[in-house]
């Protein structure tokens, strides 16, 4: 898992006092076909296929508190729309969290996948790992 480079801004003015900045009440998560890059290009999500990114609400259901020196690990399934014809395309291999239209992270799926016409991307409970180091 990386953070954009502008939400790594975002992150550090939080941690030093910008009173300003606010948590975010909810995320879209997408995937990507391309390694995304630091400074939120190289994205390329699916254009077929009625893809369509899956709105995430903020909170400690669907991201629990992370163990003591763990990751933070998803807590819910992450569901995409099941694919219609003729699929999404080019294999997917990224998963990319957004805030509104900007990058927030983004984090590799183990295994890479083609989604086909009828397809459902499941990304399960605990399979988004977030750490900072």
């Amino acid at each position: 898992m990386s953070l954009f480079n502008d939400y790594e801004t975002v992150v550090l003015d939080w941690l030093f006092g910008n009173s300003a900045v606010t948590r975010p009440a909810s995320f879209t998560l997408g995937v990507s076909s391309t390694e995304p890059a630091d400074n939120g290009s190289n994205i390329q999500e699916p254009s077929t296929g009625d893809y369509a990114r899956v709105s995430i609400t903020n909170n400690t259901t669907n991201f629990p508190n992370a163990p003591v020196g763990g990751p933070k690990a998803s807590g819910a399934d992450f569901v995409f729309p099941v694919a219609t014809s003729p699929g999404w395309g080019a294999e997917v291999g990224w998963w990319v969290l957004w805030d509104g239209t900007t990058p927030v992270m983004w984090g590799e799926l183990s295994p890479h996948k083609t989604i086909a016409a009828g397809d459902i991307l499941r990304i399960p409970l605990g399979a988004m790992l977030i750490t900072a180091d």
